[in-house]
């Protein structure tokens, strides 16, 4: 317990002090998230089969360019902005299909809600609730499996997801804490100041780095994966 507090404050110590050397490309990059989630807003108000596809063109791959820059901040290296988007494709990509999963659990528990809905149905709670069980434990689990997967880009997701599924499952109270941030941002900014948003993606993405970091990332690779991040 020792041994982790102490890592934890190294970590958190390493995100303040490297975060503000890195500053401008986190600022960069939280700019790009707040876009996403502004046009998002505009967009696709509510929540519909569009704004899925919403999350996964517009706010994904500018999150996944952030999240990698986070990480890469709690590790202790220096990042420019040139640098925060190297490299871009790859990284979008990475991130969209990593959040494609939670995205489609969301999207099943809407289908199973609007099913619910038309047929009254009782055994439609079953998998209504199923569905709601999948959206949460992914969305906790994503928290680890985005940081990971951008440190080890080469390695499959069918080895990310487990790995980082067995690590929230350990130690929930990091991801869980990550998810507070964001319920916490995201309800000061409806209820105070909109702009709040744009802000949020900052220390969401470096808390994000720290937890996965707490799990295990920074020294454990998932299996099939060497610590240089390539498949052997």
């Amino acid at each position: 317990m020792i041994d982790r507090d102490a890592r934890a404050l190294v970590l958190l110590r390493r995100a303040v002090f490297q975060g503000w050397r890195n500053l401008p490309a986190l600022a960069v990059g939280t700019a790009l998230v707040g876009t996403g989630l502004a046009l998002l807003a505009v967009l696709t108000p509510g929540l519909t089969p569009l704004t899925l596809a919403g999350i996964l063109l517009l706010v994904a791959p500018p999150a996944s360019l952030l999240t990698h820059t986070a990480v890469r901040t709690v590790a202790g290296r220096d990042v420019t902005i040139v640098g925060s988007f190297r490299p871009t494709l790859a990284t979008a990509r990475r991130g969209v299909a990593v959040t494609a999963v939670p995205v489609g659990f969301l999207g099943l528990l809407m289908a199973a809600g609007e099913v619910w809905r038309v047929t009254e149905q009782p055994l439609v709670v079953i998998p209504y609730g199923l569905c709601g069980a999948a959206v949460l434990i992914s969305a906790l689990t994503l928290i680890t499996a985005l940081p990971l997967s951008l440190r080890h880009p080469e390695a499959r997701l069918r080895r990310i997801w487990p790995a980082a599924l067995a690590a929230t499952a350990r130690q929930p109270l990091p991801p869980l804490g990550t998810l507070a941030v964001a319920v916490v941002g995201q309800w000061l900014s409806a209820t105070l100041y909109g702009p709040l948003l744009w802000l949020v993606p900052l220390p969401l993405c470096l808390v994000a780095a720290v937890s996965a970091a707490l799990l295990g990332e920074a020294e454990e690779s998932p299996e099939g994966v060497s610590p240089a991040g390539r498949t052997p």
